[in-house]
Order: structure tokens, then sequence, then C-alpha cells
């Protein structure tokens, strides 16, 4: 066999599809391995045999008979629907033979989906860099340009369709597009001199089954100076932002500590120091008393004294907030979620007292339906504001004050025992 013979013999049998190839007596000259494999005849004794007899739905003879240049069908075999394409081999308008192409159709299928995802998948990245306003670029891993975003073309002063398919260092100045995929390391905000300016991109190689098939640069910043205008601007919300923070702590801490109570009796002494035990807790903390003996001074104490000391300490009189907005000022609410709410929406005193303490004052004022929405957030640690799909987890500490008797309330129905025993987990009672 020559060599062209010998090429030819292999290419055919590394083909994902089956090859025979018939006389104008139906004789098999030629088959490739996946015709056996796809035939389930794993037999080479079938060579010079007549095909209509081995394969009579072939219909190869009456083919023959037709005088027709090319015909497909798809027929069952062995229960499998096969794809068959017979073209005539053709001498002064004589048939003497047919070449016969098949594969199954579940194969065929698959081909198709494959290239149609590809090509599907060539046309988003194409619409990407028709659409981005990034500068961008794609090159094969020999280094020669396939994608070239607007933008960028504009920035290198080329026409991007002439670009494209030429070689990327004929196009980008200095680059390291082709280093990059050779090496197969990306680099990262890299400085890049083009046109007389320090710009700042990003290359990253591409990888498909562990090799590098090409690579992505993106320009990160056309020139330093971006860079150096966008720090000064990040460098002063910073400041803005660490001013507000200051102000929102100044305005919510603890003022006061357990040095700031004065008593001389024994039964004072004594409260203090339980409070002092019970600051170093987690635990939720029911202050009781008259009004006026300082269950507020003794909620800022307990904070003071806790780890949660350089957190905030939110204050809420339960008793001064109209009920319609009680829900809101507690919990907060979603941009649109009421007439007349603000743009952008609102925290709530919760969410602002996260990972802090959050003081409910006059706790025997909450409406029940309040009560109902306190006790979820006490058992699940999480709140949702008003016009939200959603739960926020939160970390506080609930130090809950009333000069009201509570066990009464609750006999009376008046208040939820189940909220009480979550409220009063600790007790403080502040004599009169």
């Amino acid at each position: 066999m020559s060599n062209n013979g010998i090429n030819l013999y292999n290419l055919a049998n590394s083909l994902n599809i089956g090859i025979l190839v018939v006389d104008e007596y139906c004789n098999i000259n030629f088959f490739n391995s996946e015709a056996l494999n796809i035939l389930e005849l794993f037999d080479e004794n079938n060579l010079n045999r007549n095909l209509s007899n081995i394969l009579s739905n072939f219909k190869i003879k009456s083919f023959l008979k037709s005088n027709k240049k090319h015909e497909s069908q798809k027929l069952k075999y062995n229960g499998k629907d096969i794809i068959v394409i017979k073209k005539a081999i053709s001498n002064n308008d004589t048939n003497e033979g047919a070449y016969i192409i098949f594969q199954k159709l579940d194969t065929y299928k698959e081909f198709i989906r494959q290239f149609d995802d590809e090509i599907e998948a060539s046309s988003l990245l194409n619409t990407v860099m028709e659409a981005t306003n990034d500068a961008i670029v794609y090159v094969n891993k020999d280094g020669y340009i396939e994608m070239l975003s607007n933008p960028y073309a504009e920035f290198l002063g080329v026409d991007r369709e002439v670009a494209i398919g030429k070689h990327v260092r004929e196009v980008i100045e200095n680059t390291r597009m082709d280093i990059v995929i050779k090496t197969g390391i990306p680099e990262i905000a890299q400085v890049q001199e083009i046109n007389g300016k320090n710009m700042i991109a990003t290359r990253i190689p591409v990888f498909v089954n562990g090799n590098v098939v090409g690579a992505v640069g993106k320009v990160l910043f056309k020139d330093v100076d971006e860079l150096n205008s966008l720090y000064m601007k990040i460098n002063k919300i910073e400041k803005e932002l660490n001013l507000y923070k200051d102000e929102f702590k100044k305005v919510n801490k603890a003022n006061y500590a357990l040095d700031s109570i004065i008593s001389i009796s024994k039964s004072m002494e004594s409260l203090k120091e339980l409070t002092k035990r019970a600051a170093k807790t987690n635990s939720n903390v029911l202050i009781l008393g008259e009004s006026g003996t300082g269950k507020e001074l003794f909620a800022h104490a307990i904070h003071n004294n806790s780890r949660r000391i350089d957190a905030p300490f939110i204050r809420v009189n339960c008793g001064a907030i109209p009920y319609e907005l009680l829900e809101s000022e507690l919990f907060g609410y979603e941009e649109g979620s009421f007439t007349g709410a603000k743009k952008g929406g609102k925290i709530g005193k919760f969410k602002a007292a996260d990972g802090g303490t959050i003081f409910l004052d006059e706790i025997g004022d909450l409406p029940m339906n309040m009560q109902v929405k306190l006790l979820r957030v006490l058992q699940d640690k999480e709140i949702e504001r008003i016009g939200c799909n959603y739960s926020e987890k939160i970390d506080i500490r609930v130090i809950a004050a009333t000069n009201k008797d509570l066990e009464k309330m609750v006999s009376e129905g008046m208040f939820r025992l189940d909220l009480y025993y979550r409220l009063n987990v600790v007790s403080i009672k502040i004599p009169p």
C-alpha cells in the first residue's frame, strides 16, 4: 500500500462516523473501524461480501439502479435510529459503486447540539464585545487577536476589524499577552505604557482541559492618574464614613457606669453587685422599679460593664412612639413600602443596635401585635423590614424596663407570658 493509501486508511479509521465503499454489484470494498462498531459486526471477513445480503435495509442495490447522485435516509438497525448518506461513484455517467456514510442518530444529535452551543457561545462573546464599555482583548494560543472590544480599539487608535486576526504584538504596544500564554501565569493590575501613558492592565490565561488555549486582557485604568483620582475619592468617602460612625457612636453610647449611681444602703450596694455580675453575661435583663428610681442608669451601667461596651447602645421609649409607627421605627422599612417612605428605605432601631445593646424602656406599653413580633426577634435573632421579603440576622442584647406590674398584666391577658419569660432571664428590682 502506498503512503497516500496508508494515510487515507488511518484518516478513515480516526473518524467518528461509519464509512462503507461498495462496487456496482454491492460488494464491500472498504469499511472503517467505526462502521463495524456502529453495525456491531466486528468481523473483517465481511470485506468483499455483498452488502445487500448483510444490510438489506440500507437499500444500496435500489440506489445504484436509480442512477441518483446522492440520497439520505433514516432507518432502523438493531433497534437504533441510523442516519445514512449514500453518494454514487460515477465514471462517464456510469455508476461504479457508492460511498455510504452513516452514524447513530443520538450521536449525530449530540454533535449538532455541541456545535450549536459553540456557535451560541461565540455569538454571545461577540455581542458582549460589541456592547461592553470595557477595554478587553482575547488572543488565541498562538498570540493572534480573535476578539477586541470597541473601547480598546478606540484607545489604541486602530481599526477593530483590521486588528482582529493580527498578532497581538503588531497591535498592542509593550504587550505581554503572548508571555502569559506561554507561562500560564496571570498578571493582575500591571503597569503598561501605551501611547506615552502608563495604564493599568490585567492579563489572565484561559485553560481548557488543563491546557492554555488563549488569554484575556483588560484595561483597568487607561492612565495612572485615573487610579490616583479614584484613590482620592475612596479616601474621601472613607473619611466621611468614619466621621459618621464617630457621630453615631457619640449619640448612641451608654453615658453612665455603676460609679455614677451614688448610694450608701446595703440593698443598693448588693443590687449594684448583681448588676455587675449580670453585665458579664449575654442574657436579656428586665429592670423593674417605680418612676424616677434610675432604671435607665442601670441599663447604661449594664452595657458599659459588658463585652459590648464598644458597640452601639440604642434607647427606645416604647410608650413615646405612636402605635402605627412603632414597627417601622423598631424594624425599619424598604423604599416604597408605604406612602411617605423615605427614598432608600430606613434601618430600624434593632438593626442599628446590631452587635450591641437595645434598651426598651416602658416595655409594658408595647401593644399586643408588637409583642408577637418582638418575641420572634428574641427567639430567632432575626428581623424583617416592612416591605422586605427576607429576614436579616442580628446579634443584640435586650434590656427592658418598666414601672408596671408585668405579672399582673400577664394574668389579665395584657402581656404575653412567653415574652415575659424571654425578657425576664435576669431580673433587677430597684427599690423605691
